[in-house]
C-alpha cells in the first residue's frame, strides 16, 4: 500500500510539474503575442490563445486580446496572413519603385491583391500608393504616345491637324510643359507660312502670277492642311481648266461676253460632226465659215469655202490680215467690230463686238472698256492669261476667274459661267 501511495503521488506530483511547465510555456509564449502579430504570424497566435484560454479560462485580457485578433484579420487569420506577405513585398517594390521601372503588378496579381485587401489595412494603403504610380506612369506612357504623334504631324506638316490635337491634349494634360512649347511651335511655323500665303494672295492680286504660284507652293509645302491655301490651289486648279466663259449680264439690256482662251477661233452653223467654237443658227451662215487665226503676230481671217462669204469692210475675202477697227461681216447677216490688242509688237488678243453678243479672244492679256452696250478697246479693265491662270483686273487689283462668280464693270454687272 505504501509503495502504491508513494507511487501515485508520485504521478500526481510529475503530472502537476509537467501541467505548470506547460502553463508556464504557454505563459511565455502568449507573452510574445504582439511581436507574433506584428510578425503576421495570425494563425499561429490564434492557436497559441485558444490553447492558453483552454488552460487559463478565467484570463480575460487573452479573451479580449483574441476578439480584437479576429476583428484584425476580419476573421480569417489565415488570409490576413496571405495579406500580410503580400504587403511586406509590396512594400519592398514601392521602396525600389522609379520611372522607369516597367509594370510593377499583372492584372492576376491585382486581383489577387484586391482580394486580400479587407484583411489588412496596411495592404490596402500600400496597394493604393502603388496603383497611382502606375496609372501616373500609364498617363506619362499616353501622353508620349499622344505628343509624339502630333510632333509627327509637325513634321510632316499637317499644322491645322496638329494645332487641333494639341488643343485636346492640353485639356487632358493641364501642367506640361512640353504642350505649351510645340503649341508655340506648331503657332510659329503656321504664322510663316500664313505670311507666304498672304504675299502669294498679294503677287496674284498684282497679276504676277508666277511669283503667287511659287510662293503659294512654298507656302502649302510648309502647312500642308492649311485650309486657305487648299482652297486657293482648288481654285487655282478649276481656273488652268477653263478654255471658254461666259459673262452673263444682269441687266437684259446689256450684251452677253463670251471669252476664249485661245489663239484659233472657228465661227459657223453647228450641226451633225461640226461644232465652230462659236456658233450662229442663221441658215446663211455656212458650217463651218470663217477661221479667225494669230500669225506671225497677225489676226488672220480665213474663209473656208463658206456659200455667202465673208468680208472685211464690206470686201468680200478669202485670207485677209485683220486690222484694229475692221469690220468682219459673215454672209451679210452677222456683223463685228474687231479690236485687236498688241503689246510689244505681239497680238495678245482680240474683240469681236456683235449686235447681239461679243467676243474676247485671248492669247495673254486684253484691255477693254465700254461705250453704252458696246465693248471696246480701252484701258480701263484687263484680262490676263499666264501660267494657265486666268484673272480679270476689277477695281485695281486681280481676281481669279471662275464659275458663278460676279463682277462689276461700273454700272455693269455680270455673273461669271464657264462653258464647258
Amino acid at each position: 500500500l505504501s509503495v502504491y501511495l508513494l507511487t501515485l503521488l508520485s504521478i500526481v506530483i510529475i503530472k502537476k510539474i509537467r501541467t505548470q511547465k506547460r502553463r508556464d510555456f504557454l505563459l511565455q509564449e502568449i507573452q510574445k503575442r504582439d511581436e507574433l502579430v506584428e510578425n503576421g504570424h495570425f494563425v499561429a497566435v490564434l492557436e497559441l490563445a485558444d490553447k492558453y484560454i483552454s488552460e487559463f479560462p478565467d484570463d480575460t485580457e487573452i479573451k479580449a486580446f483574441r476578439e480584437r485578433l479576429l476583428d484584425f484579420t476580419n476573421n480569417d487569420p489565415k488570409k490576413a496572413q496571405q495579406a500580410f506577405v503580400k504587403a511586406q513585398k509590396l512594400k519592398l517594390t514601392l521602396k525600389n519603385y522609379d520611372e522607369n521601372s516597367e509594370l510593377l503588378l499583372d492584372n492576376n496579381e491585382k486581383t489577387e491583391i484586391s482580394q486580400l485587401v479587407p484583411y489588412n489595412p496596411n495592404l490596402k494603403s500600400l496597394y493604393t500608393k502603388l496603383i497611382s504610380y502606375e496609372d501616373k506612369k500609364e498617363k506619362q506612357q499616353n501622353f508620349l504616345i499622344e505628343y509624339d504623334r502630333i510632333e509627327q504631324l509637325v513634321k510632316e506638316k499637317y499644322l491645322k491637324e496638329a494645332e487641333e490635337k494639341i488643343k485636346k491634349l492640353k485639356i487632358k494634360y493641364r501642367n506640361y510643359e512640353e504642350i505649351d512649347i510645340l503649341k508655340n511651335q506648331i503657332a510659329e511655323e503656321q504664322k510663316l507660312a500664313m505670311e507666304k500665303f498672304e504675299s502669294a494672295k498679294t503677287d496674284l492680286e498684282s497679276g504676277k502670277m508666277s511669283f503667287a504660284i511659287e510662293k503659294l507652293n512654298s507656302a502649302i509645302s510648309s502647312y500642308r492642311d492649311m485650309p486657305e491655301g487648299l482652297k486657293l490651289e482648288n481654285e487655282i486648279e478649276k481656273n488652268k481648266k477653263i478654255s471658254k466663259l461666259k459673262l452673263k449680264p444682269k441687266n437684259i439690256s446689256q450684251k452677253p461676253i463670251e471669252i476664249f482662251f485661245t489663239d484659233e477661233v472657228v465661227l459657223g452653223r453647228a450641226d451633225v460632226n461640226v461644232n465652230p467654237d462659236i456658233k450662229f443658227t442663221e441658215r446663211q451662215i455656212s458650217r463651218p465659215h470663217i477661221k479667225l487665226s494669230i500669225i506671225d503676230d497677225k489676226l488672220i481671217a480665213e474663209d473656208l469655202n463658206s456659200s455667202v462669204g465673208s468680208f472685211i469692210n464690206g470686201d468680200k475675202i478669202l485670207s485677209k490680215s485683220i486690222k484694229s477697227g475692221d469690220n468682219l461681216n459673215l454672209s451679210k447677216v452677222i456683223d463685228f467690230k474687231i479690236y485687236l490688242q498688241k503689246t510689244d509688237g505681239n497680238v495678245t488678243g482680240f474683240i469681236l463686238d456683235g449686235d447681239k453678243i461679243s467676243y474676247i479672244i485671248l492669247i495673254s492679256e486684253l484691255e477693254f472698256g465700254f461705250d453704252g452696250k458696246d465693248i471696246i478697246q480701252e484701258k480701263k479693265h484687263k484680262i490676263i492669261s499666264e501660267e494657265m491662270l486666268k484673272l480679270i483686273k476689277v477695281e485695281k487689283r486681280f481676281i481669279l476667274l471662275k464659275d458663278q462668280l460676279e463682277i462689276s464693270f461700273g454700272n455693269k454687272k455680270y455673273t461669271l459661267e464657264v462653258i464647258k
